[in-house]
C-alpha cells in the first residue's frame, strides 16, 4: 500500500494537534474516533448480553473473567509502548478483548489465540486509505477489517509498535539463515567476528501464504452500566473508550491507596483518548463498586497491568462508549482434532478428517505401546525387588557362624 509523504505528514498533523493544543496534557495514547468517516453500523445476528439477560436480578455481585471457578480465560498481558512509543491503544484494547473471547468461546482449549496487533496496525486503513497504525484509530476499524479479511496470531507478524506497508511479508513471514551467516558458523568465526561482518539477517525472509486466520463475524456497541454488565457476563469482555487523564496515567497507585483499591477522581472528563478492556466489576466492602480492566501498558503499571475503577458514575468515560465482538475462529477449530500441519516455507495445510483420524489413532496405539511398556517394567521390577527382599529377610533369620579360631 504505496503512501505518499505528505499524506502521512497530513494525517499525522491531525492525530498531533490536540495532544499539544491543551494545558496538562501528558501523552497520546492513540483513540481517534471514526465516527465522522465510518458508519455506525453493527452486524448483529445472534442476541446480545441485552437480550440474553432481560433480568438484572441475575447478575452476579462480583464477576471477574480472570477467575471463573478457579479458571482463568483470559489471555497474557502486553505493552503497547515497547519497544517505543506507539499510539495504538485503539489495536491493543480491542484485539484484547476479541483473544479473550476466542478463549472463552474455545473453554480456555489450547492454544491461547494473540490476534497480530502489528497485522492490523499495518492493514487497518482509515478515511484516506493510510494505516494509522501509531497515529490513531478507533474499534469499529479493526471490526470492519476483521469482517471481511483474517489475521494471523503474533508468531506471523510480531508486534514492532511501528507503522508499516499492508503486503503479505508484513502479515506472516519468516526466515532462513543468509548464506553468509551460515558460512561464517562453519569457519568457527566467534560471535564478535560475525557481528563484523555486517551481514543482513533479514535477507532470506519471505512471505509465508498459508496460515491461521481469525476474524470478526459480528460487533455492535453497548453503553451504560447495566448493559455492560450483562454483556460481559453472557458473552465476554468488552472494549471501551475512556480519558486517560494524567492522574489516572502518573498517579494511579496514589490514588487507589485511599479508596480501597479502587481508582476515583472527582474531576469530569469531557473527552476520550484511550481504549481498554472491561473484563469485569466487583465491590470493596465498604460499598465501593468498581470495574475490572485491563490496560495495555505492561504489568508493571497499575494492578499487574490491570486496574479497578469506580462503577456506575461514569468515571473517566468507562461507561459512555463500549464495544463487543463475536469472534470467527475459522481454520482453528481444527487444531484440536490435530487436522492442521504446516511446513517451514509454505505454512500450513488443513488434513481431511480421516488422515487426521489415523494419525490420532496412531498416536493412541503408541502411548498404548508405552503404557504397556511402562507397565511391564513396573511389574518387573516390582517382582525381583519382591524375590530380593524375601532372599533378604530368608538370609537374617539364619543363625550366624562364628569365625574359625587356629
Amino acid at each position: 500500500m504505496a503512501t505518499s509523504l505528505k499524506a502521512v505528514l497530513s494525517s499525522v498533523s491531525l492525530f498531533l494537534i490536540p495532544v499539544f493544543s491543551e494545558a496538562g496534557s501528558f501523552a497520546f495514547h492513540g483513540l481517534v474516533s471514526s465516527e465522522s468517516w465510518l458508519p455506525r453500523a453493527p452486524v448483529a445476528l445472534s442476541a446480545t448480553g441485552e437480550q440474553l439477560i432481560e433480568d438484572a436480578s441475575r447478575l452476579p455481585t462480583h464477576w471477574d473473567w480472570r477467575n471463573v471457578s478457579g479458571k482463568n480465560f483470559v489471555t497474557v498481558d502486553v505493552n503497547q509502548h515497547i519497544p517505543q512509543y506507539c499510539g495504538c491503544c485503539w489495536v491493543h484494547g480491542t484485539v484484547a478483548q476479541i483473544n479473550d473471547r476466542i478463549k472463552i468461546a474455545r473453554f480456555g482449549a489450547f492454544p491461547d489465540v494473540m490476534v497480530s496487533r502489528q497485522a492490523l496496525m499495518n492493514c487497518v486503513e482509515g478515511p484516506d486509505a493510510f494505516a494509522p497504525g501509531c497515529f490513531g484509530g478507533d474499534s469499529w476499524m479493526i471490526y470492519k477489517y476483521m469482517y471481511t479479511h483474517k489475521v494471523p496470531d503474533e508468531t506471523c507478524a510480531p508486534y514492532r509498535a511501528q507503522n508499516d506497508k499492508c503486503e503479505p511479508s508484513t502479515i506472516c513471514r519468516n526466515c532462513k539463515p543468509p548464506p553468509a551467516f551460515v558460512t561464517a558458523i562453519k569457519a568457527g568465526k566467534n560471535a564478535t567476528e560475525i557481528l563484523a561482518l555486517g551481514i543482513d539477517m533479514t535477507e532470506e525472509c519471505y512471505a509465508v501464504p498459508h496460515w491461521i486466520g481469525y476474524g470478526v463475524k459480528e460487533y455492535g456497541a453497548v453503553s451504560g452500566e447495566l448493559s455492560m454488565m450483562k454483556e460481559i457476563y453472557a458473552r465476554g469482555p468488552i472494549s471501551c473508550a475512556m480519558d486517560a487523564s494524567d492522574d489516572f496515567m502518573l498517579r494511579y497507585a496514589e490514588i487507589v491507596q485511599r479508596h480501597d483499591g479502587v481508582f476515583v477522581t472527582d474531576e469530569v472528563s469531557d473527552t476520550t483518548d484511550h481504549v481498554v478492556e472491561v473484563t469485569g466489576w466487583g465491590i470493596t466492602p465498604s460499598g465501593l463498586r468498581y470495574w475490572v480492566v485491563r490496560n495495555s501498558w505492561g504489568t508493571y503499571w497499575g494492578q499487574a497491568g490491570w486496574f479497578k475503577l469506580r462503577r456506575g458514575v461514569d468515571q473517566l468515560l468507562i461507561e459512555s462508549n463500549c464495544t463487543w465482538s463475536i469472534p470467527d475462529i475459522g481454520d482453528a477449530r481444527f487444531i484440536p482434532e490435530g487436522r492442521i500441519l504446516g511446513d517451514y516455507v509454505s505454512g500450513i495445510a488443513i488434513m481431511p478428517e480421516a488422515i487426521a483420524s489415523g494419525l490420532a489413532a496412531q498416536t493412541w496405539n503408541a502411548r498404548l505401546r508405552s503404557w504397556v511398556a511402562l507397565l511391564t517394567v513396573a511389574f518387573s521390577s516390582a517382582v525381583i525387588g519382591a524375590i530380593f527382599a524375601v532372599t533378604l529377610y530368608r538370609a537374617r533369620q539364619q543363625p550366624s557362624q562364628a569365625p574359625l579360631l587356629g
